[in-house]
């Protein structure tokens, strides 16, 4: 007692070294291997799902284009730019062959049937109107013409709304889409405009100059000799397909075109004759005229002289020969168009002050499989370090705490 008093100690350790019995240990191998065993039948399946799927995933990658996915933006200074500005060229390339050029005119006069006597009593003869034919389709090609002009250079100085520079590849696709609107906008536009003129005409039964679609009959003369007339509706026979129309109820109402001599009459192929000299030219096409068999038949009929002249060329159209002129005129004869884009211009013309750039990227898995290892092995590396200054500090503050029995 007095030994213990005077070496007086604050705290006693007790050690008890102990071997696992022989049963223990049995038990604690088998416990690890029945949950290592438990462990592998789920994990082996899943990694060999990942394994292949990242070769898969590899061979892609290497088999395919890589895009990442970025972002600038790059606000500009104008926001309102007229096209003008960055289209270097927009114009049509060519317009249909009757169009473009005289060879309507030299076929239908030079070519094949020279100028017969004016009569009109003939009604449906083309001798009788083919100079009227010839005008009234030359002012339908200027027509167009003209309408395209004007509605390109409209296009051209209408402004363009955009806050921020645009990729050259998204700029080149929605000018591209615009272009192709623009482009089916102005014929449209041009069909509706012939639409009106030919209700309106339809409309308000205006008189024909060949009185194709109606016929004035005098009615009578009243006491102040004032002679009075009535309209009455002519009706037109289709031989060929043995039907009949009247202009006053059938806007499209047609009859077959001839050329006759003296002895023979002969249809020719794709001319109708329609209520107005407006649905003669859109509702007749020029297949004959690219027919050169049917122009030895016109001028076999007529005993007309062989002369140079070329039918038109089915090879420069993109238009059927069957087609109706109606079908053209609704395209506005337009065989193609050029346009030519610069987005060095847009550029110059948004002209951005500053950009901001963004670049957004996906891990990869080799990456990920690195980064979990890389932060999994400075954890432990940190843990290694840490955990015996914790086990140390939180010894002191369990024997500061600690109560010891005084005597």
């Amino acid at each position: 007692d007095q030994f213990y008093n005077e070496c007086l100690p604050r705290s006693c350790t007790y050690t008890n070294k102990q071997r696992r019995g022989i049963l223990a240990s049995l038990l604690l191998l088998i416990a690890i291997c029945g949950g290592l065993n438990k462990m592998f039948r789920i994990l082996i399946p899943l990694f060999g799902k990942i394994i292949f799927s990242c070769i898969d995933w590899w061979k892609r990658r290497h088999t395919r284009h890589n895009h990442p996915s970025d972002d600038i933006t790059c606000p500009c200074t104008h926001i309102s730019i007229p096209y003008g500005d960055f289209i270097n060229e927009l114009q049509v390339d060519a317009f249909h062959e009757a169009c473009s050029t005289n060879a309507i005119f030299e076929i239908l006069t030079d070519g094949l049937l020279g100028l017969d006597e004016f009569n009109l009593s003939y009604g449906n003869d083309f001798k009788v109107w083919k100079f009227f034919f010839i005008d009234s389709l030359r002012l339908l090609c200027l027509l167009a013409q003209k309408s395209v002009e004007n509605s390109i250079n409209v296009f051209l100085s209408s402004t363009m709304l955009i806050n921020q520079l645009e990729s050259r590849e998204r700029f080149e696709n929605e000018i591209n889409n615009t272009i192709n609107q623009f482009q089916k906008r102005i014929s449209i536009s041009f069909a509706q405009t012939l639409d009106l003129l030919r209700m309106t005409a339809q409309g308000n039964a205006l008189l024909s100059t060949f009185s194709s679609n109606w016929n004035l009959s005098r009615a009578g003369i009243d006491a102040e000799r004032n002679t009075s007339f009535v309209t009455i509706p002519i009706i037109h026979n289709n031989t060929e397909q043995n039907t009949s129309c009247s202009c006053a109820t059938l806007q499209t109402c047609t009859m077959p075109v001839n050329l006759s001599n003296s002895n023979e009459t002969m249809i020719i192929d794709g001319m109708v004759f329609g209520c107005n000299l407006m649905e003669t030219i859109l509702l007749s096409s020029l297949s004959c005229l690219y027919s050169e068999t049917c122009f030895i038949n016109l001028r076999d009929l007529l005993d007309a002289p062989p002369r140079p002249v070329k039918p038109l060329n089915d090879s420069l159209t993109r238009f059927s020969v069957n087609d109706t002129i109606e079908t053209m005129a609704y395209q506005m004869f337009i065989e193609s168009w050029t346009s030519n884009v610069s987005y060095e211009k847009f550029y110059e013309s948004c002209s951005p002050n500053y950009c901001v750039y963004t670049y957004r990227s996906r891990f990869d898995v080799l990456e990920m499989l690195t980064t979990f290892l890389s932060v999994f092995a400075g954890l432990s590396f940190g843990i290694r370090f840490i955990v015996p200054y914790l086990v140390k500090i939180f010894q002191k503050i369990k024997r500061r705490f600690r109560i010891v029995p005084t005597q």
